[in-house]
């Protein structure tokens, strides 16, 4: 199951609306594929380590990270899949999928189709994998995380103005991990993405010669980072509304 979360992680950042999942099929103590959702509309964890080639798939068991689904949407349904490929036993870590489209129906479907069904095994790591999916099903509002820089006295800076780097390298790490980027849409270089980030920025690239004001849509504000190379002066490319530039790189 370790593996089959560590699978999942991989996908934090690109599988909205869908949540993140990593898949194990193994028999006995030999591992035979392994899977997860990638992207929303390419395939799930599930049928990702059901398509790998060579694969018998007969009798073994599959370790999953959450509820597979039961409903039709971009992709059919994983627990229909799973009865069909012969899958002998499920073992779920996060036992129940909110989403009122799944909300137990792939686990009944599973145990209905003669396969032995397990939940709750590292329910804890795999339920943080997916606080922002939850939040959002449940209680139909983000998932917010607050984090604060400030030094024992609740300040972030003397009297005069004068200011240091109060958080470390693991704080920061943090931040660039579950924080920056999440929420907007960026257009960036690699920068504030760092590794193990959330979500990846676009980049676009806009050659010298271009000359006149580049307009971006966005539903939820946008913020911009610019890396010059050359002559010319960015800020100028960008029509401003809506965009809030946080760095010229």
């Amino acid at each position: 199951m370790r593996q089959a979360l560590a699978l999942a992680e991989r996908g934090r950042g690109h599988t909205h609306p869908n949540p993140v999942v990593g898949a194990i099929l193994v028999r006995g103590n030999r591992v035979l594929a392994r899977g997860y959702h990638h992207r929303a509309g390419l395939p799930h964890a599930e049928i990702e380590a059901l398509s790998q080639k060579g694969l018998q798939p007969r009798g073994a068991t599959l370790y999953v990270t959450l509820e597979p689904c039961a409903h039709h949407g971009r992709s059919p349904p994983c627990a229909d899949a799973l009865v069909a490929a012969g899958i002998a036993r499920v073992v779920v870590a996060w036992p129940e999928d909110p989403d009122p489209r799944v909300r137990g129906a792939g686990l009944a479907r599973l145990r209905a189709g003669g396969i032995a069904v397990e939940t709750g095994l590292l329910a804890r790591t795999a339920g943080a994998l997916n606080e922002g999916f939850f939040t959002r099903i449940r209680l139909a509002r983000p998932f917010v995380r607050v984090k604060l820089a400030t030094s024992l006295d609740g300040r972030i800076a003397t009297a005069s103005g004068e200011s240091r780097w109060i958080t470390g390298s693991p704080s920061a790490w943090y931040l660039g991990k579950t924080i920056r980027s999440i929420g907007a849409c960026s257009i960036t270089a690699p920068f504030p993405r760092q590794v193990g980030g959330t979500i990846s920025p676009q980049e676009v690239s806009i050659p010298s010669s271009f000359s006149g004001g580049l307009s971006i849509a966005c539903n939820t504000g946008c913020e911009a980072c610019f890396k010059q190379i050359g002559r010319g002066n960015p800020s100028k490319w960008l029509d401003p509304s809506g965009i809030k530039t946080i760095s010229s790189l």
